[in-house]
């Protein structure tokens, strides 16, 4: 089986970002994924050591961010919006509908649609 080992990466960086919670050092995450991807990432700067006792990995900033937006990217449904506006005759009409992503929920993996404004 030939696996694409950057698209692997990303991956267990978004399904990271699932398992993710606060703690006073900042987010972390439970780090049960595979061993060598996650060193790959470590060597990658996105996560601290995971080769430790701990059962979770610290995110860097770039990695926290990262994780997030693949997340979203590979989880996170899409939905369709119709955007009215506000015609010359004084009543709205309809306009193009626009395709938006929904934000994924951290570690309830749940999504959550964005407020438009």
């Amino acid at each position: 089986m030939d696996i694409d080992a950057e698209k692997l990466q990303q991956t267990v960086l978004a399904l990271l970002h699932l398992n993710t919670f606060e703690q006073k050092s900042g987010k972390r995450a439970w780090k049960a994924l595979p061993w060598s991807v996650m060193d790959q990432l470590h060597d990658k700067g996105y996560i601290s050591d995971p080769a430790t006792k701990a059962k979770s990995v610290c995110l860097s900033d770039e990695g926290a961010r990262l994780s997030r937006e693949l997340c979203e990217k590979a989880f996170c449904r899409q939905v369709a919006v119709s955007v009215s506006t506000w015609g010359k005759t004084g009543r709205f009409r309809s306009g193009p509908v626009r395709t938006l992503p929904v934000s994924c929920a951290g570690s309830t993996g749940r999504c959550n649609t964005p407020l438009i404004g």
